[in-house]
C-alpha cells in the first residue's frame, strides 16, 4: 500500500538535489571556461615575449656581423702568419720581417711629416703681406713662443755653405725728406732702433742712404760679418754696398741673396751687384724692423719675405711677375711692373 504522504515529502527533496547538481555542473563549466581563457591569455603573452626576445637576439646578431668579420679577418691573418712561418725558410722569414720594418718606418716618417706641417714654423715666411708706410716704425718679433710672431729660421748649411734670401718691394715717395746724411730705414733684420746705431747687427739691412755723396736716391745694403777671432758679443764688421740712381715714385724690387760669403743683389729681377766677402756673415736672432719714426724713408714697403735658401732665377722671375701686394689704400694708377729701367741703368752700376 502506497503512502501518499511519504511521496509528497520526497518530491521536494529530489528537486533540491537536482537543482544543487545542476548548479555544481554549471559552476564546474564556468570554472573550466575561466581557466581555459586564462591559459590562452598566458600562452599568448608567453609567445609574445618569446618573439620579442627572439627579435632582440636577431638584431644583436646582425649588429655583430662587423665584429665577426673583423674577428674572421684577424683569424685569417693569424693563420696566414702561422702558415707562412711553417712553410717558408729562414731567409724568407727575414725578408718578410725586413719588409714589415721598412713599411712601418715609412708610415712613421709620413706621420712625422704631417705633424710637422702643423707645428713647425714656415721656413719661407712672408713678413709683410701687404703695404706699409716707412715713415713710421713697424716691428715684427721673431720669437716663436710669442703670439703673432714671424719666426726666421737660421740658414742650414747647403752644398756651398750658408744660404738665405730676402726680397722686398719699396716705393720712394720723396727721397729728399729729412736729413739726407742720416740713413733712412726701409727694413732691417736685427739692430735696435733705440741705440742710435743704425747699422748695428744688420743681417741684412736696407736703407735709403749714401753717406759719401749725400745722394738722395741711392740705397745701401748693410751686412754684419764676423771679425777674425772675435768674441761672440762684439758687433763685428759692417759691410755696406751702395746702389745709386734708384728711381723715385716707382715700385722697386730688391732681392738680397747669400751663398756662403757671396752677396748677390738683384734689382727688379736683374743681377746688379755681386760681392765676395772676406769674412762669414753674422746671423742674428734680432727682430725685424720696417721703417722708422725718426729716420724712416718717405714711401712704402710691400711683400717683404724671407727664404732659408738661395732662390734660383725661376723664383726671382716669379716674384717680379707677382709684383707688390697693394693692400693699403693709395694711388690706383701707380705702375707696379718694372719695365721702366733701361739697360743703361744697370750698366752704370757696374764698376
Amino acid at each position: 500500500m502506497n503512502n501518499p504522504f511519504m511521496k509528497t515529502e520526497n518530491k521536494p527533496l529530489t528537486n533540491k538535489i537536482k537543482e544543487t547538481t545542476n548548479k555544481t555542473v554549471q559552476f564546474a563549466k564556468n570554472s573550466f571556461n575561466t581557466a581555459k581563457d586564462i591559459g590562452t591569455k598566458t600562452s599568448n603573452t608567453f609567445s609574445s615575449e618569446i618573439q620579442k626576445v627572439s627579435n632582440s637576439i636577431k638584431k644583436t646578431a646582425d649588429k655583430s656581423q662587423i665584429y665577426q668579420s673583423t674577428t674572421r679577418g684577424s683569424t685569417r691573418f693569424t693563420m696566414f702568419a702561422q702558415d707562412f712561418a711553417e712553410k717558408n725558410s729562414t731567409v724568407s722569414k727575414f725578408i718578410f720581417i725586413l719588409f714589415i720594418i721598412i713599411v712601418f718606418g715609412l708610415l712613421i716618417r709620413v706621420g712625422v711629416y704631417i705633424i710637422s706641417l702643423f707645428t713647425i714654423p714656415n721656413k719661407n715666411p712672408i713678413v709683410v703681406n701687404g703695404m706699409l708706410t716707412t715713415n713710421s716704425l713697424t716691428k715684427y718679433q721673431v720669437n716663436p713662443s710669442l703670439a703673432n710672431s714671424k719666426p726666421i729660421l737660421r740658414s742650414v748649411n747647403e752644398n756651398q755653405g750658408m744660404e738665405f734670401t730676402w726680397s722686398t718691394w719699396f716705393f720712394i715717395d720723396n727721397a729728399s725728406s729729412g736729413n739726407n746724411m742720416n740713413p733712412k730705414r726701409i727694413f732691417s733684420k736685427g739692430g735696435n732702433s733705440e741705440t742710435g746705431e743704425a747699422f748695428a747687427m744688420n743681417s741684412p739691412g736696407l736703407y735709403l742712404y749714401d753717406g759719401a755723396t749725400s745722394n738722395t736716391n741711392a740705397i745701401t745694403v748693410v751686412m754684419t760679418t764676423f771679425n777674425t777671432g772675435e768674441d761672440s758679443n762684439t758687433s763685428g764688421n759692417i759691410k755696406k754696398i751702395v746702389i745709386k740712381n734708384i728711381p723715385i715714385q716707382k715700385w722697386i724690387n730688391v732681392i738680397i741673396r747669400i751663398q756662403n760669403r757671396t752677396i748677390d743683389i738683384y734689382v727688379n729681377g736683374v743681377l746688379s751687384v755681386r760681392d765676395n766677402l772676406s769674412q762669414v756673415i753674422k746671423q742674428n736672432y734680432g727682430d725685424i724692423f720696417v721703417g722708422d719714426d725718426a729716420n724712416g724713408m718717405s714711401g712704402f714697403v710691400s711683400s717683404l719675405r724671407y727664404f732659408d735658401h738661395a732662390v734660383g732665377n725661376m723664383k726671382i722671375q716669379e716674384i717680379i711677375q707677382q709684383g707688390p701686394n697693394l693692400k693699403m689704400i693709395g694711388d690706383q694708377n701707380q705702375q707696379t711692373m718694372p719695365p721702366y729701367l733701361a739697360t743703361r741703368w744697370y750698366l752704370d752700376n757696374i764698376e
